[in-house]
């Protein structure tokens, strides 16, 4: 009888499984109550990613782009201030400035990309996130 040698067999190790919701699903939890609206978190590819704490620089950075924006751009242009952008079904991420043309969106939910001029992300230490994660969805 031939014995079989197991010593070159890696085992298998069990992966975690990761939920994957829509927008849709966790706006519909929020008001089921299932969870807590996350006030400091984005749904990017499914899953919920708390966003990090706003420093000095990066909220002055931001009042000053949304002082130069309200001042300068038309009145069928919207200035949104860290609000969520509805780019797909998995998709709805909070950038710092999003300017949404009125012509095309009446206001009532969160914008839609066709619906967008210029999408603005702050990054000092958030750099690295928003250049390989955030950035190729806006673009």
């Amino acid at each position: 009888m031939d014995m079989i040698r197991v010593d070159h067999i890696t085992p298998v190790q069990p992966q975690p499984r990761r939920l994957r919701f829509s927008v849709d699903d966790y706006h519909k939890m929020i008001e089921l109550g299932m969870i807590e609206d996350f006030e400091k978190a984005e749904i990017i590819d499914g899953e919920l990613v708390q966003k990090m704490t706003i420093g000095d620089a990066h909220a002055a950075a931001v009042n000053l782009l949304n002082r130069i924006f309200s001042r300068n751009v038309p009145d069928a242009v919207l200035v949104s201030v860290q609000n969520p952008l509805r780019l797909s079904e998995f998709d709805e991420p909070e950038p710092d400035v999003v300017l949404a043309d009125l012509t095309k969106y009446d206001g009532r939910r969160h914008p839609r990309p066709a619906e967008v001029i210029l999408v603005v992300e702050v990054s000092d230490v958030s750099l690295k996130y928003d250049r390989d994660v955030k950035l190729p969805l806006y673009a």
